[in-house]
């Protein structure tokens, strides 16, 4: 981090895995850059806020949304009724906002504070749904490559357990959430998995924020 031009903080293993491509499809100015590249876990990144304020390099964060059910805490999909995010970095930094609402309503320059940027989950199309995780994030981005796809894929078994063994996109759309519940304890082969699809699509709030840094 001393070192680079800039710098992009993620979550885990999954993002770290397909980040390379994904710089490669929509930001590859940053390709000629040294991006330090840290792998911080669940929503660790507001403990580098100080560490960021000193070395004053451009930071992207790429974090989940992580919408919770504000009675019980449990996860749930960012739609279903009052949610809110159990997210350190987005209540207590960037944008400062529990409401998974005012979350969505943010407006992107309020992501930035000085030269760091936070990107998390939003639509895909403007008022579609919201996912909740990379992983949904992606499965909602791409679920026309995955309902033509899907089959060749090491983990087939929790679309089919989802959507049948014979889904349209809008299906995979619909259960996204779903199926990356399946996938949760299986996540670097799910970014290996990704990366066999043909034209898949970096999901919305990673593009923006590559361009962004880049």
């Amino acid at each position: 981090m001393f070192f680079a031009d800039k710098v992009i903080l993620i979550e885990g293993t999954a993002e770290r895995l397909i980040l390379p491509e994904m710089v490669r499809r929509c930001a590859k100015g940053l390709l000629h850059q040294y991006v330090s590249v840290i792998e911080v876990g669940d929503a660790y990144a507001v403990r580098f806020r100080e560490l960021l304020a000193f070395l004053n390099v451009k930071t992207l964060v790429i974090t989940d949304i992580d919408s919770v059910c504000p009675k019980h805490r449990k996860a749930c999909p960012p739609g279903q009724g009052h949610t809110v995010t159990s997210n350190m970095t987005l209540k207590n930094w960037l944008p400062a906002k529990s409401s998974i609402t005012e979350l969505l309503a943010t407006d992107p320059a309020d992501k930035e504070q000085g030269h760091v940027r936070v990107a998390y989950q939003i639509p895909e199309k403007d008022s579609g749904a919201c996912a909740r995780s990379f992983e949904d994030a992606f499965i909602v981005a791409n679920a026309e490559p995955l309902a033509r796809d899907f089959r060749q894929l090491a983990l087939k078994a929790a679309f089919v357990k989802e959507v049948g063994a014979d889904p349209t996109a809008d299906d995979i759309e619909a259960k996204a959430y779903d199926i990356a519940q399946q996938l949760s304890d299986h996540k670097t082969d799910f970014a290996f998995d990704a990366m066999l699809l043909e034209d898949w699509a970096v999901p919305r709030y990673i593009a923006e924020g590559l361009q962004w840094l880049a």
